[in-house]
């Protein structure tokens, strides 16, 4: 049902933009939005200004309102041109605020018939405004910084998809929960620490950068990401992955069971003894045991995920194809004490320019 009035709303508002004359409006680029005074939400409008050198700056515009909309119409008293969202592509939200709910915010840019619904929407852990103020390394303003570092960590490593659509998709969805990539300041640079998970659009917890290998492998198959695996105190092999993808076998009789199989297909990158990687046996023996770690890790990341009652794979969704009477609350019930088990095929196929 609830993905229903999603898609209702999608539909509805298809085609009601206003147009506008480019050079007559600021093009919003990116947004943030901290905990206000007085229960009020603090936002800031970035606006790119491009100067000769084709280099962006910006001009930052920022308010306090109960509202997203009343943020950007006052913010408007103090623009030379109407603030508009037409080149939103980054939405960034306050740890804080996370806690205590984000979806009126982002019903409102989903509303907005001339913001895009894949915008990277991204948790600080911080505040938004002092990240969308500063200037970075490279020269370019926060909201191009930070969408490209959010989108190339999408496309060739371990951090998975995500944007607008995606978030509300599976808050709407049964049996699934929302997740976000979360960020922190460090100085003239951005790094991604984790992921935000979400019970609803509450932020409830983190899973550590150091466990996202193991969780992408759980929620998409992909072909690009690297991982350190250690094999004994002294031996340590860094894996990329060429090819992972998973499969889910739900078992809905008594005892019902959920058993995830992942394989992975990667190239030795660096291995830290300097034995030579030779022998066809000594080769299986690092399969099985980066196979046994990887299993290890996706089992605590599922354990981590029970305890905050939060189901980021959708694992609910699909029992509930095989089980279509089950509600939400019986699942939830079902989800604390079902045994879930991770099985990895691990196989090298390349070990590395030297072979």
């Amino acid at each position: 049902m609830k993905r229903a009035k999603f898609l209702l709303v999608c539909t509805l508002l298809c085609g009601c933009a206003e147009k506008h004359i480019i050079d007559d409006v600021s093009l919003i680029q990116a947004v943030g939005y901290d905990v206000g005074s007085d229960g009020r939400i603090k936002g800031v409008n970035l606006v790119p200004i491009y100067n000769e050198a084709h280099k962006s700056s910006a001009e930052l515009y920022m308010s306090e309102a109960h509202t997203s909309k009343a943020i950007r119409f006052q913010n408007n008293h103090s623009a030379s041109k109407p603030l508009v969202g037409g080149q939103l592509q980054l939405a960034l939200y306050s740890k804080e605020l996370a806690q205590k709910g984000i979806y009126p915010i982002l019903d409102t840019l989903n509303r907005d018939p001339i913001i895009g619904n894949l915008i990277i929407l991204a948790i600080v852990d911080g505040y938004a405004e002092p990240l969308l103020k500063s200037k970075y390394a490279n020269s370019q303003n926060a909201a191009i910084y930070v969408t490209e570092l959010l989108q190339q960590m999408m496309k060739n490593d371990v951090l998975p998809q995500s944007n607008l659509h995606s978030f509300l998709f599976d808050f709407f969805q049964m049996g699934k929960d929302p997740y976000l990539p979360i960020i922190r300041q460090q100085k003239d640079k951005v790094t991604v620490i984790g992921l935000a998970l979400f019970k609803g659009d509450k932020y409830v917890g983190m899973i550590k950068k150091e466990r996202l290998f193991a969780f992408k492998a759980l929620i998409q198959g992909y072909e690009k990401g690297m991982h350190e695996f250690k094999i004994s105190n002294n031996e340590y092999v860094m894996l990329e992955s060429m090819r992972t993808s998973h499969k889910y076998r739900m078992q809905t009789h008594s005892p019902p069971s959920i058993d995830i199989d992942i394989s992975v297909e990667g190239r030795i990158q660096e291995f830290s003894n300097r034995k030579p990687l030779t022998g066809v046996r000594y080769i299986k023996t690092l399969e099985k045991k980066m196979a046994k770690q990887l299993e290890t890790e996706a089992s605590a990341v599922i354990s981590q995920l029970k305890i905050l009652h939060v189901d980021p794979l959708g694992l609910g969704n699909r029992y509930r194809k095989q089980e279509t009477h089950l509600t939400e609350t019986q699942w939830e019930k079902l989800y604390e004490k079902i045994p879930i088990r991770v099985h990895v095929r691990l196989k090298i196929v390349e070990q590395g320019a030297v072979e």
